[in-house]
């Protein structure tokens, strides 16, 4: 009756660097039609629940972003160790601590992979534009059509052409 190639599902449950799963996407709303019916089967069962939607998210961002769910997975665990700290030790001077630890853990992490290829482009394009700035906004542009193709001065990889 139903015709499944198993081989094509297992590849549509993997990451697919081309093809991120979007939220818009078919694969989204069928992987959260699965995860609503198990959510909702799994009753009051506080306990399965969590760990049920904790290791359904860290697969939706898998499907999304790849094996960047690590950083996730590696901020869940810290805050969480760092929660129980805290409630180990209460309000005082070292519980404060640990709350300025975790936030600098957590905005660390995304100031570093949200906006070092936007710094490094920036300082890129300052180097790039700091003989040139008589020149008219249409001739700097100009310019740097013609600079070599930039990367991420950290971690090497590709940043893309804004002007393009």
């Amino acid at each position: 009756m139903f015709d499944i190639d198993f081989s094509r599902l297992t590849e549509q449950l993997l990451y697919l660097p081309d093809s991120p799963m979007i939220f818009s996407s078919g694969i989204f709303l069928f992987l959260f039609l699965a995860f609503t019916l198990i959510y909702n089967c799994l009753g009051k069962a506080d306990t399965l629940r969590i760990l049920f939607v904790t290791l359904f998210s860290y697969y939706f961002y898998y499907k999304s972003s790849g094996l960047f769910f690590w950083l996730l997975a590696l901020v869940t665990t810290s805050d969480f160790f760092i929660a129980r700290a805290i409630g180990g030790v209460g309000k005082g001077a070292l519980g404060k601590t640990l709350v300025v630890l975790s936030l600098v853990l957590d905005l660390g992490l995304l100031v570093f992979f949200k906006y070092t290829n936007f710094l490094g482009e920036t300082l890129c394009n300052l180097r790039a534009f700091r003989h040139q700035r008589f020149l008219s906004a249409e001739r700097r542009v100009a310019a740097a059509r013609h600079l070599p193709a930039r990367r991420h001065f950290l971690l090497h990889l590709p940043v893309a052409e804004l002007h393009d």
